[in-house]
Formats: structure tokens, C-alpha cells, sequence
């Protein structure tokens, strides 16, 4: 029999799936984005509670909630989301299907199929709901994102534990995530749109607070460098449109704001490296200790190992998880060294197209560009294939940018399907969806009134021989009333319309 612990939790979820569905349903209510995407980016502070409350493993929970919501996106606004329709998504679904097919020759089966279960879990499936539920809806709300990563930023200092084998370091489990996570709160309270400005400002104060209590390093320079690429950006972007106007006085403030830091880094840097001269974040300033870190020189050796991998195996790999025979944190703590030794130039290639695809996507949302960015960067520092899980997230969810443009074969059945008898087209609440969303109702009014008045003369002119349908002398006429093609009262009505 299935235990009260597991069953009682599971009660509750439909119980709560079941009234949120009803809401939905009776209120017209519109999903937002944003709440999916701030929920599945910051899960590690659900799970973390979950776990301390519940006991057990919280996945189901990423897994189910996300899946929920986009089927009720599905269901109650039916139409093509474009997900099969893009390019980005069918390539990672590739990579991926390649990567399973690597474990037929890996070294350490049982190594690889967890790491792709977690980057599946934790990062694909996620995004892929996320894009499913905005194509849907529209609707993105950046607060809601940073509602969830403020939440876990104070999660993270009231449960929060200094553990023997970490010294002076604050976390819940893993303070390299920890700090990942914590900098992404910061960065989408530094570029996400319409927020708050008290919310800003508690997001950035929590987030840098427990970002630098837990003394990681990686994640602060991914940080400062994804943040600097997405301030580059948007000026190029201002200055290219025209928009980038400075005046004067600007200029001066900008230059008076740079002799001040200056003056301070003169005057007080010897203090500023007191300060940081106990903590881990002095390797930073100071290049003996960096030389001299264990840290670093030990992810040197796991880079060489890796980069004698690949030379061994260059086209294919050693298969994912193949540097799990050695040890199971004996991965190279670099991304992209880590899928060249392990699935090769082929997989590389088969990684790097989405993964183009998605950067060139996320440039149409800056918070979006500066996360995939940040994430990537501090994927290049540490952790593995399936814990580097959140940039594939940012990744598949910024495809859902990407417009999804109509075949040609739907353009043509959009013109030439027009109902024979007379229409009176009125929107509805699905209007703007599908095909419906490429052409104004008037026109295909219009379009109506004078294909029935075209019908009219010519059974008039023939005495009332004529009773609709096409001449054999106009059958494929463009440009002629025979171009419509007549239909009975189940003829094709675009989505979106109703008679």
C-alpha cells in the first residue's frame, strides 16, 4: 500500500490541480509565464522545503506542475504553438536523443543516464512547458520571477548551515548553485521589465547577500561579465537605433561617478583586500593565491584530462558520463570540455546550432540574453552536464520569442477558403489565434458580401438557371469570383470566428 507520507501530498496536489483548473475555466483566467518560469528557475527552494517538511524527493513536483499548467494552456486555447515549428527546439531534442544513444559505449552507464535525467528534468522539460504556456497566452510577468528568487535567496539565509567541510561558507547543500541562483535573482532585478522599485531593491539586497555568504567565486565573475555583455548590447542596440543621446551634463556626472571610484580604489584598497583577504574571494586580486588554490589547480587537471579525451575519441566521445570511471566528480568542471570529450566534434556540433539558436532568441528579451549568458559563463567554472541545467532552461524558453511564421500553404488556404453563404463574423474570446491572426475580419467580411452579390447577377442574368458554383470559362480565374471556392455550411471558418 502506497504510505500516508506519499499519498497525502499527492492528494493535495490534485485537490489543488482540480481547483485551479476551475478557475481557469469559470473566470477566463490567463496564465502567466512568468510564475512558471520564476517556479521551475528557483525550485531548489520548493524542493529544499519539501524535503525538510515532507521528506522525499520533490521532482514530481517540477515535473507535474509545469506539465499541468501547459495542458491546461493546451486544452482551453487550442490552436499551433509553434513548439514543433521551430528549429532551435527540434535541434536540442536531437542532441539529446544523440546523447542517449552515447551510452551504449560510455564507460559509467549509470553516471550518464543521471546526468541526462537531471538536464532533462531540470532544465528541457521546464522550458519546454514554459514556452508551450507564453505562445499560448503572451503573457510574461518579471516580477513573478523575481518573487521566487527572493524568496529563495531568504530561504537560503534562515536555513542556511555552515558545514565542517565548507568553512566560512554558508548553504543549503551546494553553495556553487546557491550563488548561481542567488546572482540570477540580482540580474533580473538589475533588467527585468515593470518592477517595482522596492521589489528591485529587495531582490538585489538578498540576492548579493547570500550569494557572497557562500564564498563562490565562478558565479560572481559570470555575473559581472554577463552583465557587462548585456550593457554593451543595449547600448549598440540604442546607438544603432538613433536612441543613444548624452548630453552634456550626463557626461559629466558619468565622468565625476569615475574619478570617485578611482579616488576610493586608491585610497581604501588596501582595506578592501583586508577585508577579503580571509574569505575565498581573495583569489580574485591576488594572483599567487590563485596559483596556489586547490581549487584551481585541481580543475586544471580534470580540463587536461578531458582535453586527452577528446583527443583519444575526437569524432564521437567517450560517451556521456564516460569521466564517471574514475570517480564521480571527476568531470572536467567545463561545459564545453566536457561535451567535446564525451560525445565528441558530432554532439559538440549538434549542441552548439540550438544553442546559437537560442542566444539569437533570448536577444529579443535583455533579462532573458543576460541570464542564458550568465548561465553559460558560470557552466565554463563548475559543475557537470546535468547540474548546468539552468542555462538549458533559459535556452528553451527563449525560443518562444522566435515568431512562427504561416507556411505558404496556409497563407493560400486562408485566401481562397471563404464560406459560400452569407457570414456575420464577430470575434470571440479566441480571436487573434492561429490563422485568424494574419488577416482583419472587415476584409474577410468584404470579401463575403461581394462573393454572394458576384452570385446574385449571375442568377439573375441566367433567369434563375444559375444556382451557384463556377462557369466552366472561369474555373481557376485568379483575381475572378471563380478563385472562391464554394463550399457547403461545413466549409472552412478560420479559428478565432464564429458565425
Amino acid at each position: 500500500m502506497m504510505a500516508i507520507e506519499t499519498a497525502l501530498p499527492l492528494l493535495i496536489g490534485l485537490c489543488v490541480g482540480v481547483l485551479l483548473l476551475q478557475f481557469i475555466v469559470q473566470l477566463g483566467m490567463r496564465i502567466d509565464a512568468g510564475l512558471v518560469f520564476g517556479y521551475c528557475l528557483f525550485f531548489d527552494s520548493v524542493g529544499y522545503m519539501y524535503e525538510k517538511f515532507m521528506g522525499g524527493s520533490p521532482l514530481f513536483l517540477l515535473v507535474g506542475v509545469p506539465f499541468l499548467l501547459a495542458m491546461i494552456a493546451i486544452l482551453m486555447e487550442p490552436g499551433e504553438s509553434g513548439l514543433l515549428r521551430s528549429k532551435g527546439f527540434l535541434f536540442w531534442c536531437l542532441f539529446l536523443f544523440f546523447c542517449f544513444i552515447t551510452l551504449t559505449w560510455t564507460y559509467n552507464v549509470s553516471v550518464g543516464m543521471e546526468r541526462l535525467q537531471l538536464l532533462i528534468i531540470r532544465g528541457f522539460f521546464p522550458g519546454a512547458c514554459v514556452y508551450l504556456i507564453y505562445r499560448k497566452y503572451r503573457v510574461f510577468t518579471w516580477k513573478y520571477v523575481l518573487l521566487f528568487g527572493t524568496a529563495y535567496s531568504i530561504i537560503h539565509q534562515i536555513y542556511g548551515t555552515y558545514r565542517n567541510d565548507l568553512p566560512g561558507r554558508l548553504t543549503l547543500g551546494n553553495p556553487i548553485v546557491e550563488a548561481q541562483l542567488a546572482l540570477y535573482t540580482v540580474a533580473i532585478a538589475l533588467w527585468g521589465k515593470k518592477i517595482p522599485l522596492w521589489l528591485r531593491l529587495c531582490g538585489i539586497a538578498a540576492g548579493l547577500t547570500a550569494a557572497l555568504s557562500t564564498q563562490s567565486r565562478g558565479p560572481l565573475v559570470s555575473f559581472v561579465a554577463a552583465s557587462l555583455i548585456g550593457l554593451a548590447y543595449l547600448l549598440y542596440k540604442k546607438a544603432k537605433s538613433g536612441q543613444l543621446r548624452i548630453s552634456e551634463s550626463k557626461l559629466l556626472i558619468i565622468f565625476g561617478v569615475i574619478l570617485v571610484l578611482g579616488f576610493a580604489a586608491w585610497q581604501w584598497g588596501g582595506v578592501l583586500l583586508e577585508l577579503i583577504g580571509g574569505s575565498r574571494f581573495v583569489i580574485l586580486v591576488n594572483q599567487q593565491q590563485l596559483d596556489s588554490d586547490a581549487n584551481f589547480t585541481g580543475r586544471g587537471y580534470l580540463m587536461g584530462l578531458a582535453i586527452q579525451y577528446f583527443i583519444e575519441h575526437p569524432i564521437f566521445g567517450i560517451g556521456i558520463g564516460g569521466h564517471g570511471m574514475t570517480g564521480n566528480l571527476m568531470y572536467p568542471h567545463n561545459l564545453v570540455l566536457e561535451l567535446l570529450s564525451e560525445v565528441g566534434m558530432f554532439g559538440f556540433g549538434l549542441w552548439l546550432v540550438p544553442f546559437i539558436f537560442s542566444v539569437d532568441a533570448a536577444r529579443r528579451s535583455l533579462p532573458l540574453f543576460v541570464l542564458v549568458l550568465q548561465a553559460f559563463i558560470s557552466s565554463q567554472f563548475s559543475g557537470d552536464l546535468g547540474f548546468n541545467s539552468a542555462y538549458l532552461l533559459v535556452a528553451v524558453t527563449a525560443l518562444a520569442w522566435i515568431p512562427i511564421r504561416l507556411d505558404k500553404g496556409d497563407f493560400y488556404i486562408a485566401k481562397n477558403h471563404i464560406h459560400y453563404h452569407r457570414l456575420s463574423l464577430r470575434r470571440s474570446r479566441n480571436a487573434g489565434n492561429g490563422i485568424s491572426a494574419w488577416f482583419a475580419p472587415q476584409r474577410l467580411a468584404r470579401a463575403g458580401r461581394l462573393h454572394d452579390e458576384a452570385e446574385g447577377a449571375r442568377e439573375r442574368a441566367s433567369g434563375g438557371r444559375y444556382r451557384g458554383g463556377l462557369s466552366p470559362n472561369e474555373i481557376g480565374h485568379p483575381g475572378s469570383a471563380s478563385h472562391i471556392e464554394t463550399q457547403s455550411a461545413s466549409t472552412f471558418i478560420p479559428p478565432g470566428y464564429r458565425t
